[in-house]
């Protein structure tokens, strides 16, 4: 039986077009290729005609294919408004503005992002966390208002704006008990530590570990977490080393819990805020993302 086309299918199709192939589109969303190309053959089966003309494992866009494009990026703009008409709210009544975030993102560097809407009294404000695929679908279905994370992963999606929050300086830290005396460590002896590590759901982690490839380094792993905060007291408790952006273990350092051992120039680690065109809160956000530039320029 025919499948009939839902958004689903559309949203996934613009994402393939827009990337040019199955796979980098997989890469964008987080599915498997085999789901994707099933959500590609439901829509040609749904409306009766091919929009790729393929070539191996290359797609280019037919004349049907250019046509629902454009029909497509047309439609989800109007389902945009239509939701802002939804969410729309009177003056009077206070906002409710939820943000999704990751685990392991640095808990102070989002609380001073969302400071200015903790002073609004007008707002609530709801933060909720999960990994990134979940994080993007939780957007694309307006189950959250934007998202902070530290990969610009639908930077280039038809319907999503994204904004650079910040740069992030990542550090190796351990126990300042422990390491008081110790004024570096090469990054080409941690071989010799028991080493903690983020989870591969952050982008960070991956960041790390093609590093630490490069440079021919297997390390000693002794705990892996997805909560940095975690990751963050053990490495207090001289339970290993770490290595996690400086916005997540400043207090730490300061506190003379942890203590810088190396400063890893290599890896970045920025962080994005990603919001929905439509989304009837973009523009407060925005200014948020200004006003956290403004503040830490």
């Amino acid at each position: 039986m025919r499948q009939p086309l839902n958004l689903s299918h559309l949203d996934y199709f613009l994402t393939i077009a827009e990337k040019g192939s199955v796979k980098e589109a997989c890469q964008l969303i987080g599915i498997s290729q085999p789901a994707l190309s099933a959500q590609l053959s439901q829509l040609e089966e749904a409306l009766c005609v091919k929009v790729f003309d393929r070539s191996g494992r290359s797609l280019k866009l037919n004349s049907n294919g250019k046509r629902l494009q454009g029909l497509g990026n047309q439609l989800f703009r109007i389902v945009g408004e239509i939701h802002d008409i939804s969410r729309t709210r009177a003056s009077s009544e206070k906002l409710n503005l939820h943000i999704g975030t990751l685990l392991s993102f640095s808990r102070t560097l989002l609380h001073e992002f969302i400071m200015p809407f903790w002073k609004d009294k007008k707002i609530t404000v709801k933060v909720f966390e999960n990994s990134l695929k979940e994080l993007f679908e939780d957007l694309k279905h307006d189950r959250v208002d934007a998202i902070v994370v530290d990969k610009n992963t639908m930077s280039n999606g038809y319907h999503f704006e994204s904004h650079k929050l910040s740069e992030r300086k990542i550090v190796l830290v351990g126990s300042y008990k422990k390491f008081e005396k110790l004024k570096k460590i090469k990054i080409t002896d941690l071989n010799h530590y028991p080493i903690l590590r983020l989870t591969r759901h952050s982008q960070l982690q991956v960041n790390v570990d093609q590093y630490l490839n490069d440079h021919g380094i297997l390390p000693n792993i002794v705990g892996e977490a997805d909560d940095a905060n975690l990751l963050r007291i053990a490495a207090e408790n001289g339970v290993g080393l770490v290595i996690l952006p400086y916005s997540t273990v400043k207090e730490s350092i300061r506190s003379k819990k942890l203590k810088i051992l190396h400063e890893i120039k290599d890896i970045r680690s920025d962080a994005w805020v990603l919001v929905k065109k439509g989304n009837p809160h973009r523009v407060r956000i925005t200014h948020a993302v200004e006003h956290y530039g403004n503040d830490h320029s």
